[in-house]
Order: structure tokens, then C-alpha cells, then sequence
């Protein structure tokens, strides 16, 4: 947002990797203003590694995207308090989908709880029903926002990928011209497996993170509709 506003007054915005940027990285004092002012020197002398920044409409895209993530979360956290009322009761629950019609349907005449968790219950599913409406509402935006978006035809055409995932991919990479190669490409993307090894002991890693931008974790979202549910165990590599 603040590289928005600054752009949108006329001023030119350099962003900088820290980590490429070794006077600032190994500086043994390190404070905003001396930070400042060495960037300002490496800057004015152009020895300063900038780093690619997306557009504006990226990263408007980023936005909504990463709101819908978040309000599926919220939604996660919501079912599993209601779970949790149910399983404080020793109530059993009768349908195997809870949060379907006949799940909700029971939820709603349920009667045989305290008063107390009554009100819980009930504050829980309003809060819960007005949270998908919002992520609805969220998502209809971004489905009209496909519509002539290079690149989500394309990406349809990969088993697996729906619009949503489409338009997460397309945000958080951007232009797939600026990588010279497929494994640059994967790198970025933090899917890139890696092995730590330390003597004897070696230990493979098969995500890398990357600290220099978020997209992990929107691709985390990529993944189908669990893979923001923390009640559903993933499975893990062997």
C-alpha cells in the first residue's frame, strides 16, 4: 500500500532485498536511520539490488485473494468451536456433514444443551453464516475479475485448477516472463526440495519458504477446499 501512495505522488520507489544488500545485512549497528542513509548512498551510487514489484492490479488482486483466505480461516475456526460445544456435551452427531442442510437443521433445534452453550451455539452459526456470505460476495468479485484475464484460460486447462486457484497463481507470480527458466520459476514459488545435511545426519526439506515474498502460503490455499481446514489432518511426505 505505502509503495502505492508514494508512486501515486510522483516519487520513484526502489524495493530492496535486504538479504542481497550486504552492507545493511552485516552492518553491526543497525538502526532505521543508519540503514536509511546507507541505502541512500548504495542507491545514489546504483549498487542497490532491486527487486521486481508487482503491478497495480496484482496487487489489488493479492488483496481480495488474501482476504478470502483469511475469511476461510475464520470460517475453520468457527466449526471447530461448534464442534467443540458438541463434544463438551457428549452429543453425537447425527449426519455425517455437519454444516449440511439436515447438519445445520439439527444444530439449530438442538435442545438439550445448557443455557449457556445455547447462546454460544447460536452466536457461532450467525457468525458463521454471515462469514460465507462475505467470502461469497468475496468471490463472485473475483470470478467477474477472471472474465478476459490473460493467462486463466490456460491455467484452466490444468486438471485441478479452478478460477480461484487460477487467479491466486496469476497474482502471485505475475509476469512468468521475468523467469528465465522453469526451476527459477519453482524456486520462487518455494516448492523447490532441498536437502540439510549436517555430518551424518541429513534431513530433507521438501517445501522451502522464502522470506522475501508471501506467496506460500495463497498456494497453500491452491491446494482444494481442506487445505485451510486445520481440523483435517494432511498427510505428510515419507
Amino acid at each position: 500500500m505505502t509503495y502505492g501512495i508514494l508512486t501515486a505522488h510522483g516519487a520513484q520507489v526502489v524495493v530492496v532485498n535486504p538479504i542481497k544488500t550486504r552492507a545493511i545485512a552485516e552492518a553491526r549497528i543497525k538502526t532505521d536511520k543508519v540503514d536509511a542513509e546507507i541505502l541512500a548512498r548504495l542507491l545514489a551510487a546504483d549498487f542497490v539490488c532491486a527487486c521486481w514489484v508487482a503491478s497495480g492490479e496484482e496487487r489489488e488482486l493479492r488483496t481480495l485473494l488474501h482476504h478470502r483466505a483469511a475469511l476461510k480461516k475464520q470460517i475453520v475456526g468457527v466449526k471447530n468451536r461448534i464442534h467443540a460445544v458438541l463434544a463438551r456435551n457428549a452429543i453425537a452427531i447425527p449426519t455425517s456433514d455437519l454444516f449440511g442442510v439436515k447438519g445445520r437443521q439439527f444444530l439449530r433445534e438442538l435442545s438439550e444443551l445448557p443455557e449457556a452453550e445455547k447462546i454460544i451455539l447460536t452466536s457461532n452459526l450467525k457468525i458463521l453464516e454471515a462469514q460465507e456470505e462475505e467470502t461469497a460476495a468475496i468471490e463472485k468479485e473475483l470470478n467477474h475479475r477472471a472474465i478476459g484475464l490473460p493467462g486463466v484460460e490456460i491455467l484452466l486447462g490444468i486438471p485441478g485448477i479452478d478460477v480461484l486457484a487460477a487467479l491466486t497463481i496469476l497474482a502471485e507470480i505475475g509476469d512468468i516472463k521475468r523467469f528465465a527458466s522453469a526451476k527459477k520459476l519453482a524456486s520462487y514459488t518455494g516448492l523447490v526440495p532441498s536437502v540439510y545435511q549436517s555430518l551424518q545426519s541429513v534431513l530433507p526439506l521438501f517445501v522451502r519458504e522464502s522470506t522475501y515474498h508471501p506467496f506460500p502460503e495463497p498456494l497453500d490455499a491452491v491446494g482444494g477446499p481442506h487445505a485451510c481446514d486445520t481440523s483435517q489432518e494432511r498427510p505428510r511426505p515419507p
